[in-house]
């Protein structure tokens, strides 16, 4: 299976290079945050694999939530700035980034004392979750913090590599994107590590 993918990325490339919309994802200056992406990623993830058996239980299973809410916002407002920029529209970003902040905050504070957070809060044993009751309102008010610096972090990066990649007339969304989709794997699960050596 492996080997039919390798000799079919041969095929695969051609194709896309006679494509207007995806030829230009395949030229060399592209393949540089898709390499780091996944470096990054992969970074994160052996940190996550080290450290899952001195965590908590269920305290790992936030990092696919914390890290895509993170990536994602960051990586649309980097788009929509780099197209306002483009378009020559009158932007704030300090106001926008502070907005999507509170907007990530909002989001998270439903899935942790919402739906997630239901599940071990109201649990007949919450000794289950590997977090009694004490530690997991720690936890809580903790992640949030996690949120608010990861969130933090990736908006100011996002609004420098969106910059730069407009001064250099590149599109965001193959050189900046990879970039913000891959810092947030790597803070988020730090952010997440070091909370769960304080519980």
């Amino acid at each position: 299976l492996i080997l039919a993918v390798l000799l079919s990325l041969g095929v695969c490339k051609r194709w896309a290079s006679s494509q207007r919309a995806t030829d230009q994802c395949l030229r060399p200056a592209a393949w540089r945050p898709l390499a780091a992406n996944l470096v990054l990623s992969s970074l994160s993830g052996l940190l996550l694999s080290a450290r899952v058996n001195h965590i908590p239980s269920g305290v790992a299973t936030f990092s696919p939530l914390l890290n895509g809410s993170g990536g994602n916002i960051s990586g649309i407002y980097a788009s929509r700035f780099a197209s306002a920029f483009h378009s020559g529209r009158r932007q704030r970003p300090k106001a926008t980034m502070v907005t999507l902040v509170i907007a990530g905050v909002i989001t998270q504070i439903s899935f942790v004392f919402g739906v997630i957070g239901s599940r071990y809060i109201f649990s007949s044993d919450l000794g289950a979750s590997g977090l009694g009751l004490f530690r997991w309102i720690l936890f809580s008010f903790g992640y949030l913090i996690c949120v608010v610096v990861q969130t933090s972090v990736l908006l100011l990066a996002g609004h420098k590599f969106s910059k730069d990649a407009v001064a250099k007339d590149l599109d965001p969304d193959h050189h900046v994107v990879p970039y913000l989709s891959a810092m947030s794997d790597l803070i988020g699960t730090c952010c997440l590590v070091t909370l769960a050596i304080f519980l």
